[in-house]
């Protein structure tokens, strides 16, 4: 029976390290921002906010910050300077584009804009060599507006809903 209470202090070390190690999931900046340099994953959903606050900046470690249905009208380029993020989920957003200068995003992996009202999409994204996931579904663009983002990045699963060859 001695071991049952040594177990259990081995558990909760490695449950405790392993939450220093990947850092944790934050579901509110002001908390966020009292351990800046711990916050891996912040989640801002539904927060109704107009615009991505800059106090995010602070976050050096960020890797995935998802603010999915907001009301961000538009595409915040100043995050690139999280050199860390690897997601950004601005899905259900009024967003209509991916503008000039998606290009400094340099590490990020996926970029989810599902359900936005993009319009336009910069060439620059063909830039983003470690991009491995990007959704635009239920926007409606044309197929030959997403043929060629497909063939410039041949790693990328692109999912898309609605492509047709309407003029």
């Amino acid at each position: 029976m001695r071991n049952k209470p040594a177990r259990f202090w081995v558990l909760l070390s490695f449950f405790l390290c392993n939450s220093c190690l990947f850092g944790q999931e934050y579901k509110n900046l002001e908390k966020a921002l009292r351990e800046p340099e711990k916050v891996k994953t912040l989640v801002l959903k539904k927060d109704h906010l107009k615009e991505v606050p800059r106090e995010i900046l602070q976050l050096v470690n960020l890797r995935e910050l998802d603010l999915t249905k907001n009301d961000i009208e538009s595409f915040p380029l100043f995050l690139s300077s999280l050199d860390s993020l690897k997601v950004l989920k601005l899905a259900r957003n009024p967003i209509d584009s991916i503008p000039e200068g998606i290009k400094m995003f340099t590490h990020l992996e996926v970029l989810d804009c599902w359900d936005c009202d993009i319009e336009y999409i910069s060439l620059e994204i063909v830039q983003l060599k470690e991009l491995e996931h990007l959704d635009l579904r239920n926007i409606y663009l044309k197929s030959k507006e997403l043929e060629w983002i497909a063939e410039a990045l041949p790693q990328l699963k692109l999912q898309s809903t609605y492509g047709c060859d309407c003029d």
